[in-house]
């Protein structure tokens, strides 16, 4: 009977040492089999990975790469040259892939990642994170010009900036923001029990941040779920369109660099609020901007702020990456009227001329002269019940026309316009010539709506060298039918020679009417429609002379 116990016993702490050493070896086996991230290596020009026994599981095909961290993810750069770059698993497949950069923490756009599985993206729109772990993309709606800054290792919490003036503090698990915009200063983080300190205004604000959340949330078999998946490919796309070579952007390229900002900027400063009350005005360079835009593309006031807002190329051209930053339409109107009431319009078309002349681009021995009919609102639905004051009706062919009248001066040898009067449109095309010549001319061309100019009591006959002025007006083709034989064909040829010349006018009209799309004005007295044609010229004439500048 004992021995039938001692047996029991013996039997019995067998069965538990069995049972413990069973325990230690699986402990050990999952120890050993605990997951080791691929190492990076560099072969024949590119970045990829091998495993521990130095065998190559992901190829190497990256022009850049960061180690794997945290969870098991690594940034890569796919294309230098796109700047596009990618999130990859430890199998090497793409969690996400856009195009812009990847900012480890505030040290600059490189691959790297946090150790908490948190990527800094960076495009065109801003700046955001994405948690790898969980999913959670916030967008690019972040200001990218200011550096994000992670609090601490104990917390969720990231320092982030709209506006680049005011910061807040979101939590990058879900995106919400957890302390409102109200800091202004540089920050400090990392303090021993997850403390933070900030700046608002001149006084320092410390507070404990809010604890590090366990993140369970699962991945799916894909690596995120499909909201994300279409917010990232959405930004994919809206990148690559954005980079994408449009007439427009073309265009709006060739007109940045003509314009003469600069001196444009500072024709406007002394007449600019000077900001010392109310709100801080708007920066001078970008309102100037829209009001270009609107005469590039004959915009009223609300249709530029909604142009800026939907097309790329024209943000791109303003400088602009928000709809907060874009004013609305009363401050776009507000900004126009200064330039209207300061006559800045003239001064516009001054220094472009100016600067042609320095160019040696106009010679001014020969102008030529012309008009074109700009068409007035003939509504009477305003606070006057009546039709433009200012404004006339003319008869043109058979057709009657209600609004003003455009004469321009055109250098002879460049077709650049050197000057421009606006008169109602009832004003007959030879009372403005003496208004149109600069006095250095020896011929002026018009066509036969000039017959008789030089015949009037204010004509300019002699230049302000003593030399004749010889008046190359068109004949009416009635007069031509007159002539018979070779008096045709001489008198033919003769008008033929004139009007090779004369043609240069029509280039100019035909890009303020074809190109710039003004036929017909919104604005209300001649004055206005004046400032708003000198700038209009002066756009025309740095378009025509592109090519001479080595722009196009």
């Amino acid at each position: 009977m004992l021995f039938k116990g001692i047996k029991n016993l013996i039997v019995a702490f067998l069965f538990v040492f069995l049972l413990c050493h069973q325990t230690c070896l699986t402990v050990i086996c999952e120890e050993n089999s605990a997951q080791v991230y691929p190492h990076l290596i560099f072969q024949n020009g590119y970045y990829g990975y091998v495993n521990d026994s130095g065998k190559i599981i992901i190829p190497c095909q990256w022009e850049d790469a960061g180690e794997f961290r945290g969870r098991g993810y690594a940034s890569v750069m796919i294309d230098r040259q796109t700047q596009e770059y990618g999130i990859i698993d430890i199998n090497g497949n793409y969690v996400m892939r856009f195009i812009g950069g990847i900012e480890e923490g505030q040290n600059g756009v490189y691959c790297g990642g946090m150790h908490t599985g948190i990527y800094w993206l960076q495009n065109e729109e801003g700046v955001g994170f994405f948690d790898v772990t969980t999913g959670y993309f916030s967008g690019f709606i972040f200001h990218r010009n200011q550096d994000i800054w992670y609090c601490c290792e104990e917390s969720d919490l990231v320092r982030v900036s709209i506006d680049g003036t005011y910061y807040g503090y979101v939590d990058t698990t879900n995106g919400k923001l957890q302390i409102p915009y109200v800091f202004t200063g540089e920050c400090f983080s990392g303090f021993v029990g997850g403390y933070i300190i900030d700046q608002r205004d001149d006084t320092y604000v410390v507070f404990k941040a809010i604890p590090h959340k366990e993140r369970t949330t699962k991945r799916t078999k894909k690596g995120y779920n499909k909201e994300v998946k279409k917010q990232l490919t959405m930004s994919l796309i809206s990148d690559e369109l954005g980079q994408a070579s449009t007439k427009k952007k073309e265009f709006l390229g060739i007109m940045e660099k003509l314009i003469p900002w600069s001196e444009w900027v500072g024709i406007v400063q002394p007449h600019y609020y000077e900001g010392e009350r109310g709100n801080k005005p708007y920066d001078l360079e970008l309102m100037l901007r829209i009001y270009v835009l609107q005469h590039l593309y004959n915009l009223a006031d609300d249709a530029a702020r909604n142009e800026i807002i939907d097309s790329r190329a024209f943000s791109q051209f303003c400088g602009v990456d928000s709809s907060n930053q874009v004013p609305d339409g009363d401050t776009i109107g507000r900004f126009r009227h200064i330039l209207e009431r300061n006559q800045l319009g003239e001064a516009f078309f001054t220094n472009v001329v100016e600067s042609l002349q320095k160019c040696n681009l106009m010679l001014k021995k020969g102008t030529i002269v012309d008009s074109t009919l700009i068409a007035a609102p003939s509504s009477t639905k305003n606070k006057e019940k009546q039709r433009d004051p200012e404004a006339h009706s003319v008869k043109k062919g058979n057709q009657w026309y209600f609004g003003y009248k455009e004469h321009i001066g055109v250098d002879a040898d460049s077709g650049l316009v050197h000057t421009l009067e606006t008169t109602a449109a009832n004003v007959h095309d030879s009372n403005m010539v003496v208004e149109l010549l600069q006095g250095t001319e020896e011929d002026v061309y018009g066509d036969s709506g000039y017959l008789g100019a030089e015949k009037k009591d204010d004509a300019i006959l002699v230049n302000n060298e003593g030399k004749p002025i010889r008046y190359q007006i068109n004949k009416r083709p009635s007069q031509l039918k007159k002539a018979s034989g070779e008096k045709f064909e001489l008198l033919k040829a003769i008008e033929h020679a004139k009007s090779s010349v004369r043609s240069k006018v029509e280039h100019v009209f035909c890009v303020i009417k074809r190109i710039f799309h003004f036929c017909k004005t919104r604005f209300r007295g001649r004055e206005k429609l004046h400032q708003h044609c000198c700038t209009l010229f002066a756009l025309a004439n740095l378009y025509l002379a592109r090519n001479r500048m080595k722009v196009a």
